[in-house]
């Protein structure tokens, strides 16, 4: 009887794909590793729901999964969706389907400490990419454990190919004023119709803090940046202020104060036309949103190198993508399709 019931116990625990056809739940686990990619994902579902249709006899329907999210925070959504799925459905038994190895992971470690997770709750995998199941022992099949951590070290290859590429890329646009990184805040809530600015106004404040008449702590109280969540709620928050106040020094000590008066000038300009189309910084951004951030940032971030936008205007913005445009604020509102970045 002992013998009987170990023997049971061992065939409990999936070694091939069809060990799980009958009872297990197919997950199928799209992914693209950016928002820009999300066109592909209900291709790329129809081709996980076709294949395995065709392929294999599942007598379950299959749940379908989605996925927008790059890197390890891909990875860490893929394990939260299904512990999500074991731990409401106990019962049940699911295994996890994805297109190829570098849906799982685009990194050696990643994906076998993924599978490690996936097969401590029972759940195993298919990539339809390899001829059998994946899992870590006793689930799974031995024989594509060497497998499976090659196509891992492939897909992380690739990863590295076209990190360099992309870094070659952002170098490229940096250098034309094309900076990367979330929209700088000039504040538009803060800042009333034909009030100064808060960089203006923290310009300002110079003589009086040097004069040690005011803090940058009283100024940041006075420009009403306070904590908004957390243990210091409500109280005053000087980092954006001394951010802003260290830029404008140096920008002072660089090119004087006819070069900070042009650069408030530009934030004046910029700030007029997000009150016309909306702040740069939006989260979902409209075309012409995206065009007034393109031709805008590398300015702010670096005006002692680029054009200011008001005025002047950068054309080799648009040219980066093949596109003519002179590159000022007011073009970018009036004819926004050449600031498009490239697909």
């Amino acid at each position: 009887m002992i013998i009987m019931a170990v023997v049971k116990k061992k065939q409990e625990v999936p070694r091939f794909i069809a060990d799980v056809e009958k009872e297990y739940i197919p997950v199928l686990i799209g992914r693209v590793s950016t928002s820009g990619q999300r066109k592909g994902l209900p291709t790329q579902m129809k081709f996980l729901e076709d294949t395995v249709a065709s392929r294999f006899n599942f007598k379950k329907k299959p749940i379908a999964k989605p996925i927008v999210q790059s890197g390890k925070a891909g990875e860490l959504e893929t394990i939260a969706f299904l512990q999500d799925l074991r731990k409401k459905n106990p019962k049940k038994k699911y295994v996890a389907v994805f297109r190829d190895v570098s849906r799982i992971a685009r990194d050696t470690e990643n994906g076998l400490a993924l599978t490690r997770i996936l097969s401590s709750i029972g759940i195993p995998i298919i990539a339809l990419t390899m001829s059998t199941l994946v899992g870590r022992k006793p689930m799974g099949d031995r024989t594509a454990d060497l497998l499976y951590q090659i196509q891992l070290g492939i897909a992380q290859t690739g990863k590295d190919s076209e990190q360099e590429a992309q870094q070659t890329g952002v170098a490229a646009a940096d250098e034309v004023g094309l900076k990367f990184g979330v929209p700088q805040t000039l504040y538009l809530s803060k800042v009333k119709e034909g009030d100064a600015s808060i960089h203006r106004r923290i310009w300002l404040s110079i003589p009086a803090i040097d004069a040690k008449a005011q803090s940058v702590t009283g100024m940041a109280r006075q420009l009403r940046f306070f904590t908004e969540s957390g243990k210091t709620k409500g109280q005053v928050n000087k980092s954006q202020p001394e951010k802003i106040l260290k830029f404008i020094r140096k920008l002072n000590e660089e090119g004087g104060e006819a070069k900070v008066l042009e650069y408030l000038e530009v934030i004046d300009a910029i700030l007029a036309a997000e009150r016309k189309v909306g702040q740069r910084d939006s989260r979902q951004k409209t075309r012409k949103q995206r065009a007034l951030h393109r031709v805008t940032v590398g300015y702010l971030q670096e005006p002692m190198k680029f054009p200011r936008p008001d005025k002047i205007g950068n054309p080799r913005i648009a040219a980066f993508t093949g596109q003519i445009g002179i590159g000022t604020i007011d073009d970018a509102i009036k004819n926004p399709t050449p600031y498009q970045p490239s697909k």
